[in-house]
């Protein structure tokens, strides 16, 4: 009898154990868990694990799975930046009118290319440029996550809301997440202000080293770990 009670007890205990494990699991992918820390740095898909990546498309080229791109083999050479600018620009020209190519960075692992408004001067989203053939895709990270207006959840989507962190609060808090992960490294320039977030870049003794973005309603950080080494820019339009 003591031994059937102590089995019994065993499956009811066993059991809660497992509920509790479920429930936990359940909370996480649900998102309603505890808050996520305030800088986020993961090394490969930060903030939204793999429910960051970018799916579907918008024509060849347009909306890619890739963040960085790996050489297919040693004989194939890398586009050039302007090569990569124009893609940039192909890609968005069927889109509106509004929209422009305002930069383009040339970094180990991909080209990325800020596209803006004409009308507004407002950042409008970020793209990745394939460094072998050119194809081109949304940036994944904070332009899919937090862009309010050409964000994931489909594309020129009406605003409901804006930025109410101001450009230099969102600045200190970018510099205060490089003081605690990039010591050494400040803030570049003013960046872009995106609707809901600003990007900035950052840099180490006067070089360019990364990217972080500013969510602009939670200050929350968000590291663009997927770019590599930075190697050249361009700038196509007068900040």
């Amino acid at each position: 009898m003591r031994r059937a009670l102590l089995i019994i007890g065993l499956i009811v205990l066993g059991g809660a154990a497992g509920f509790g494990i479920a429930t936990l699991v359940s909370q996480r992918l649900s998102g309603t868990s505890s808050p996520l820390p305030s800088v986020v740095n993961a090394p490969s898909i930060p903030y939204y694990g793999n429910n960051g990546r970018p799916g579907g498309g918008m024509g060849r080229g347009m909306m890619g799975p890739n963040y960085g791109y790996s050489v297919p083999n040693s004989d194939i050479k890398r586009i050039t930046i302007d090569q990569a600018a124009q893609a940039a620009k192909d890609a968005i020209s069927n889109q509106s009118t509004d929209l422009e190519v305002a930069e383009v960075m040339q970094f180990q692992q991909n080209f990325y290319a800020v596209v803006v408004e004409k009308s507004s001067g407002r950042g409008a989203f970020e793209m990745l440029i394939d460094p072998y053939n050119g194809d081109v895709s949304y940036e994944p990270g904070p332009n899919m996550m937090w862009n309010l207006k050409y964000g994931m959840m489909g594309r020129t989507l009406t605003v409901t809301q804006d930025n109410t962190v101001t450009l230099n609060e969102a600045k200190d808090l970018a510099q205060k997440a490089l003081d605690e992960e990039v010591p050494g490294a400040t803030v570049e320039g003013n960046g872009y202000n995106f609707y809901g977030y600003y990007t900035f870049d950052y840099q180490v003794n006067s070089q360019i080293v990364g990217m972080l973005s500013v969510h602009g309603l939670d200050g929350q950080v968000w590291f663009h770990t997927w770019h590599g080494t930075f190697i050249s820019e361009e700038e196509l339009v007068n900040e």
